[in-house]
């Protein structure tokens, strides 16, 4: 800063303040005259130009006083707000992106930038804004702001089915499980082939083709071939579906030799289907779902007192309710999100959205209140694991509690003290992003931050209808698996993740997702 301008600087920012606004012009102007080159001056003298209304005379002031070094993160939201006045959009969008990555706590210039993209008919990219803003309001854990949020841009965007589904992980977050887990199930309906009509239309269409990975295609055939074996479709489909079964099977030539973890293109009649979801059962309704014989007070002593954030809940269910949800997955035509390392997962957004999983997420919260606190359900999956895989790689997830728990008979699994989990007492470093340690690609980067830490494993063994709550940013992955062959005995896991992870801290206890295991 020049000598002379500091004391100027203060009066300036007293005017201002003060609402002395010819007075500050008049002293900016003199200002300027001795020291031009001072770019807290410029900054001034653009805001007091913006005052004025003569936007593109404060753009040219805001962009010297960029030029001269100045770094004031709220001079790119000055810039934008000339741009606005302008009429120009474009330029709005470029500084309220640039106040954005400096700001990244202001959601409010997403809006902004939202708007733009109206202002420039491009309603996609103004949606895409939006959507972020609320989703990383609901991250934060702002859940008042990302209602309201969510509120304003649905007047905009009435019934859009991505704006909907972030308003059931709201509803969840007010404590409406049924109407959240309502709302899932209608928006996923609309994707489900009708099961009182045969897929004719589909399969005898003329040869599509799609990428699938060798064990994603047995999958599917074992599993058409299951639900035709328990005489599940009504007999006017049973013609169409027996054909679809023969199209499937005639694929084998396409995958002969192949390794079944390679993800390759097949074309044929019924290719199609592969990727659709063609039959959902119903499940059952009970009172309650929690296992009677679960030690509900150790649990809570366990989880709080060990320090660890680790605890094991066995039997978490009743049978009859571990049964029902194993014959659910097995039976449901919904696992189409395959892995490269040998696992087929499926998530709340693409057809796993069982009721009940919703209600046995409230008897968790009313049932451990000092565990659970104000942790409500944020995300939940399955993954079906192929016997010849590896399952999940090393990693974290985003949210403060993670539930795990096994369905697939412990019969299946041939290595009675693996095949479960394994979980390190090193959580992820506050300062990593969501993708470094969540992703395949930084497993190395993972491994090596748990060499260096020292990290110690905790090894669960798999146990059907066995759980594993834990704090959901501690590294975990799969431990070895060795199961049984056989459609019925792929390893079958599910997972319920509660609460937002903390922002800004180190500690790895009880903290508060694409996701994994």
């Amino acid at each position: 800063m020049h000598p002379s301008s500091h004391s100027a600087l203060e009066t300036l920012s007293h005017l201002i303040q003060t609402a002395q606004v010819d007075q500050a012009w008049q002293l900016c102007q003199s200002s300027l005259q001795t020291a031009p080159n001072d770019p807290e001056l410029q900054v001034i003298w653009g805001y007091l130009q913006l005052d004025k209304g003569q936007a593109a005379e404060a753009a040219v002031a805001f962009q010297r006083a960029l030029a001269l070094g100045a770094q004031d993160p709220k001079l790119t939201r000055f810039l934008a707000q000339a741009c606005r006045v302008q009429g120009d959009w474009q330029g709005v969008i470029h500084w309220e992106n640039a106040y954005f990555d400096q700001v990244p706590e202001d959601l409010d210039a997403l809006l902004r930038i939202g708007e733009a993209h109206l202002h420039l008919n491009a309603p996609g990219q103004a949606l895409a804004r939006f959507h972020k803003a609320v989703e990383l309001a609901f991250k934060r854990g702002d859940f008042a702001g990302a209602a309201q949020t969510l509120q304003g841009v649905l007047q905009l965007f009435p019934g859009h089915p991505e704006l909907r589904f972030l308003q059931a992980k709201l509803l969840l977050q007010q404590g409406q499980s049924a109407a959240a887990q309502a709302l899932i199930a209608e928006l996923y309906l609309a994707k489900v082939l009708p099961q009182k009509t045969a897929p004719s239309a589909l399969h005898s269409a003329p040869p599509e083709s799609v990428h699938v990975f060798g064990y994603e295609w047995e999958h599917h055939v074992a599993q058409l071939s299951y639900l035709l074996e328990k005489g599940v479709f009504a007999r006017e489909q049973l013609p169409e579906y027996t054909a679809l079964l023969a199209q499937w099977q005639a694929l084998s030539e396409q995958f002969k030799g192949q390794n079944p973890f390679l993800c390759q293109e097949i074309s044929g009649k019924g290719v199609a289907l592969l990727k659709q979801p063609y039959y959902l059962p119903a499940l059952p309704t009970f009172k309650a779902l929690l296992h009677p014989d679960l030690d509900l007070a150790a649990v809570e002593a366990a989880f709080l007192g060990q320090n660890s954030g680790i605890v094991v809940l066995e039997p978490l269910l009743r049978p009859e309710v571990v049964a029902a949800l194993y014959e659910y997955c097995l039976s449901a035509t919904i696992w189409h999100q395959a892995y490269a390392t040998g696992y087929l997962g499926c998530s709340w957004r693409d057809g796993f959205h069982p009721a009940l999983l919703f209600q046995l997420a409230e008897e968790l919260q009313t049932a451990l209140p000092n565990i659970f606190k104000q942790h409500k359900l944020t995300h939940l999956w399955s993954f079906k694991c192929d016997q010849r895989g590896r399952g999940t790689g090393v990693h974290g997830d985003e949210a403060a509690l993670n539930l795990n728990f096994w369905i697939t008979p412990t019969a299946a699994n041939l290595q009675p003290e693996a095949g479960g989990l394994i979980i390190y007492d090193k959580a992820a470093p506050a300062d990593w992003s969501f993708n470094q340690y969540n992703q395949a690609d930084q497993i190395p980067l993972i491994y090596d931050y748990l060499k260096r830490s020292q990290a110690q494993p905790h090894r669960i063994a798999y146990r059907q209808n066995r759980a594993v709550l834990f704090s959901s940013d501690l590294f975990h992955e799969a431990d070895q698996l060795v199961f049984a062959p056989g459609f019925v005995n792929m390893r079958l896991n599910i997972t319920l993740l509660f609460g937002t992870r903390p922002r800004h801290t180190h500690r790895h206890t009880h903290r508060h997702a694409k996701s994994k295991e």
